[in-house]
């Protein structure tokens, strides 16, 4: 009968649909995936396991990630103490109503700022950390005062990572990733980010392990559900 679909219309029916899934499949799986795991302009939220005073409940900028290490400052530890109060510079900050943010314990005698703003600083020594987010140097910051905090903050210290380290930490479950948006970096009530991002943990984590026997740098990495490991691949 004309106009009656054939087996071989239903098998290609069947083809294409499998194959359109698995496009849209290939699509969005790894662009899922890539949120979930450290890189430049992503917030490290730690997890209920990590204990101690120096990291526990802290949300970390993540600066720079690489097979090298990483580095990163803590942005929800503020000091109540301005900076015209501790640094030698005191002049330069008489003007600024912020308060100085402690960003880690490496290096406490190093001063960094971050600044808010739509267009992007100019300067080689600039590091736009996400869209509206940038690494500046410290004099660059100063100038920009007098200066809403909500548009500029300065941090002493930092936190760093020899190569490999971060990764087993995220190994062992310290950490959730979560990109990182101008409103969360200068979060109003920056005290309260880590309860406020706690609560987004995903239902699932990833889990990075080093390939056995292969190169420096190279990662198993696994989505691991409350029902197991539901799959892997290689990076």
């Amino acid at each position: 009968m004309a106009g009656t679909p054939t087996r071989a219309d239903y098998t290609g029916g069947v083809m294409a649909r499998t194959i359109a899934s698995l496009l849209l499949i290939s699509l969005l799986a790894p662009v899922a995936f890539a949120a979930e795991l450290p890189a430049k302009g992503k917030l490290l939220v730690a997890t209920e396991q990590v204990r101690g005073e120096v990291f526990a409940r802290t949300v970390i900028l993540l600066l720079h990630y690489d097979k090298d290490g990483a580095m990163g400052i803590v942005i929800n530890r503020p000091t109540d103490i301005p900076p015209a109060e501790v640094l030698t510079s005191a002049e330069a900050f008489a003007n600024y109503d912020g308060e100085l943010f402690w960003g880690g314990p490496v290096q406490m005698d190093s001063l960094w700022a971050l600044v808010r703003d739509d267009e992007s600083p100019t300067g080689s020594d600039v590091n736009s950390i996400v869209a509206n987010v940038h690494h500046v140097p410290i004099d660059d910051a100063i100038d920009r005062l007098p200066a809403d905090p909500g548009t500029v903050r300065f941090y002493i210290g930092y936190a760093g990572w020899a190569p490999g380290q971060l990764d087993g930490e995220m190994a062992r479950g310290d950490w959730n990733v979560v990109s990182a948006t101008g409103a969360m970096v200068f979060a109003e009530e920056p005290r309260a980010l880590w309860d406020e991002l706690a609560i987004r943990a995903p239902e699932y984590s990833v889990r990075m392990e080093p390939v056995p026997g292969g190169a420096r740098g190279s990662y198993l990495i696994s989505r691991v559900e409350s029902t197991g490991v539901k799959w892997s691949r290689a990076r």
